[in-house]
């Protein structure tokens, strides 16, 4: 039971002992000073490198077992993640993690026939897949007609930037 002699405190707010024209206001992001400038450098840094972070962590040797399947009609026409028109006729995929640009050879296990495609956009966003294929890539695979296979993904590059 409570000490009916014992009153909770009284708070008041109190004025403030630096007058409001010299208060320091906080600062945003990126508001100067050299701790700020020392982590803008640190992420510099630290972003151009982590391309390479992420082909070193899709799998030790470089490769990776899983299903594959393709994407077609429904996505003509629109913008991939990387910018480009989804036209469905290049030998092109669509990879979680991987970045854009990045050469992979994928490998159907089931008959053995092998691809060369360039990741230019986001996915598979179904359970259990690695890689969605062009419908090129997925003929020249001989997916095509069942929709999926199991595959093994091989980064073997980047994809030589276009000339104007």
């Amino acid at each position: 039971m409570p000490n009916p002699k014992l009153r909770p405190a009284v708070t008041t707010t109190l004025p403030s002992p630096v007058p409001a024209s010299r208060r320091r206001r906080p600062t945003t992001a990126g508001g100067g000073g050299l701790v700020t400038c020392l982590f803008v450098v640190l992420g510099l840094i630290v972003g151009g490198l982590s391309t390479w972070a992420v082909l070193d962590r899709f799998a030790p040797t470089g490769r990776h077992v899983g299903v594959a399947s393709w994407y077609g009609p429904g996505f003509y026409g629109r913008q991939t993640a990387s910018g480009a028109v989804y036209t469905g006729a290049d030998l092109t995929a669509a990879h979680r993690s991987l970045p854009f640009g990045t050469k992979v050879r994928v490998t159907n296990l089931d008959n053995g026939r092998r691809v060369v495609v360039v990741v230019d956009d986001r996915g598979p966003y179904a359970r259990g897949r690695v890689i969605d294929l062009s419908p090129t890539a997925a003929r020249r695979l001989g997916m095509l007609r069942d929709g999926l296979a199991r595959v093994r993904v091989e980064v073997v590059g980047r994809a030589e930037k276009a000339r104007a």
